[in-house]
């Protein structure tokens, strides 16, 4: 809650909690950092910063960390450290990682905003408050935390205080306990993550050529960042299968003078091993529900036009089929990884079994982005200008629910 001054000016805030039907509401504390505030994994607790001090032009220069519980009962402090931000529980949410300033002349930037440059861990039972870096570049800051999901190692990204979209950036990671801290790449680009089982992460490194930025490599490394191995040189993009450890990019394909001309799928192991190519010239592309396959959109180049077919193949690489003709890649798996639905190019909405057989007309016009599996995946809603319809999963008894539809949404369990 924002607290002004007699001019109508910003001058602090207030943290309160309350039950959902707004009663109960409490205040935590009366001058609180307004988005320095977070809530535990379990939702049990929330942690906030509280300012305690401020400089001779009323800037704030000081904070505590304290934590309390969700309905503010047991409130302590945690620190007395200048806390900027609440980065991160940790996955059990026994701990908290949070930035501070550094000193008076690094820890702010040339238009006299605090920017993080120290990475701290601090237990919410008071046993341990850690430092984890202490060589952060004066030129630099800290601009994200992200715990492992077994919480025993934190990734963080350390960036060049400029504006310049170029600005050089780090990716590091290291020990909850402070050990083994490891540089992962010089010149990381936005896109990383864990594994599923948190056993590996992957991330992109961003590639320079004759002194300009010409794209991304792909890296995957264990939890710890050891084992660092490039998968591709050239990609652009990536993503996890949804539950088996295997890892899918779209390698680009470029002439000699470098223009791209096309990208292949490649699947590998979430260690980098087994790499293999899956597909030419793919867009549109995601995972099965039970990670066991891969469906994409191929432009199929006729003479001088082009056209799209649907496509999936096994993580192996076996089982490659054909799937549809002539489709506008919006498509959406079934749950139980058993049926596809996709539209075409005329505007059609179709439901096949993954392995090709039972294709099904379902409707002859729809909006092409808004239609949706039930969560069992057993029928699958749709819209059709502004009516709502319902088909069973294999296209059978489509049925018109409602009139006049802007937006709906499936129970969380089908019924």
């Amino acid at each position: 809650m924002i607290v002004r001054d007699f001019r109508g000016y910003e001058a602090g805030g207030e943290l309160w909690v309350a039950g959902a039907d707004g009663s109960g509401a409490r205040q935590l504390t009366d001058d609180v950092r307004g988005w320095s505030w977070s809530w535990s994994p379990d939702s049990a607790r929330i942690v906030y910063s509280v300012v305690t001090e401020r400089g001779s032009w009323g800037n704030i220069v000081g904070y505590d960390l304290w934590v309390a519980g969700a309905d503010g009962s047991g409130a302590r402090r945690l620190t007395h450290e200048i806390s900027i931000h609440v980065q991160d529980w940790s996955p059990d949410g026994d701990m908290i990682a949070f930035t501070v300033t550094g000193s008076a002349v690094t820890g702010y930037d040339s238009l006299g905003s605090e920017v993080p440059k120290e990475l701290w861990v601090a237990s919410l039972d008071g046993s341990v408050i850690r430092r984890l870096t202490d060589d952060i570049n004066i030129k630099d800051f800290i601009n994200g935390v992200w715990w492992s999901p077994d919480g025993e190692w934190i990734v963080y990204e350390v960036k060049e205080n400029s504006r310049d979209e170029e600005a050089t950036s780090e990716l590091w990671v290291v020990g909850v306990d402070g050990s083994g801290s490891r540089r992962l790449t010089e010149d990381f680009a936005y896109h990383w993550s864990w594994s599923p089982s948190g056993e590996w992460m992957a991330y992109q490194s961003r590639v320079w050529e004759f002194g300009r930025w010409l794209g991304y490599s792909l890296w995957v490394a264990d939890a710890d960042g050891s084992g660092a191995q490039q998968l591709a040189d050239d990609i652009e993009d990536w993503w996890w299968s949804t539950n088996e450890e295997k890892i899918a990019y779209k390698a680009k394909i470029r002439d000699s003078r470098r223009t791209v001309l096309g990208t292949e799928l490649w699947v590998a192991d979430a260690d980098g091993s087994g790499a293999q190519q899956l597909a030419d010239d793919i867009e549109h592309r995601g995972w099965s529900p039970d990670g066991g396959n891969v469906v994409y959109c191929v432009d199929i180049k006729d003479s001088s036009d082009s056209r799209w077919e649907l496509q999936v193949v096994g993580v192996n690489g076996s089982g490659a089929r054909r799937l549809a003709d002539d489709v506008g890649c919006w498509w959406a798996w079934a749950p139980g990884s058993e049926r596809i639905a996709y539209d075409t190019v005329s505007g059609e909405l179709w439901v096949t079994g993954v392995d090709g057989s039972g294709a099904r007309q379902i409707s002859e016009e729809f909006n092409r982005w808004e239609f949706e599996w039930s969560p069992g995946g057993e029928r699958i809603a749709y819209l059709t200008g502004r009516e709502l319809w319902v088909a069973g999963a294999d296209g059978s008894g489509a049925r018109k629910i409602a009139d006049d539809v802007d937006d709906w949404e499936w129970q969380p369990e089908e019924g």
